[in-house]
């Protein structure tokens, strides 16, 4: 057994060693030599004050009009003038309908002393228990929606 430990452990060294190599290597490939042709050496007046000389000097101006980097992107995105979708106009009843719509759910569950409302979001429907007796439940239910929720209608409520 302890032979077996030993073979593993000389295996996994030289497996590092080839595996370090192999990297050393390969990095080593990708390293270009300097092109000297278009290069000047700086040349220094003083070790104690350096001065360094360019001999030549690029300066890019571009001319009036013209973008130093054709083809590059705009910093301003371009949208589309369509996008498949069409403009839908609502009235002003609708409107006020979804608005009283959200607010009651907003403020659910909401209890009263003859009703609870609550709000199934998988049946997208608002659900009322009512309590005994359920027909003057019911009415004092109706009465309250038409004083706080004049757009919502009774039958869109689902009765528990």
């Amino acid at each position: 057994m302890k032979i077996n430990i030993k073979i593993y452990a000389v295996l996994i060294g030289i497996l590092l060693i080839l595996f370090t190599l192999v990297t050393f290597l390969s990095s080593r490939k990708n390293v270009r030599p300097l092109k000297t042709e278009n290069y000047t050496s700086p040349t220094y007046t003083s070790i104690l004050s350096p001065t360094l000389e360019i001999t030549k000097t690029a300066v890019i101006t571009p001319k009036p009009g013209e973008t130093l980097f054709p083809g590059s992107a705009s910093p301003t995105p371009l949208h589309p003038d369509f996008t498949g979708a069409q403009d839908e106009t609502f009235s002003d009843d609708e409107v006020e309908t979804a608005k009283q719509r959200q607010t009651l759910r907003s403020k659910l569950p909401m209890k009263e002393p003859t009703f609870l409302i609550d709000y199934d979001y998988g049946k997208d429907t608002f659900t009322v228990t009512l309590s005994e007796p359920r027909d003057q439940s019911q009415q004092q239910f109706a009465n309250w929606l038409n004083e706080n929720y004049p757009k919502l209608k009774v039958d869109e409520f689902v009765y528990l």
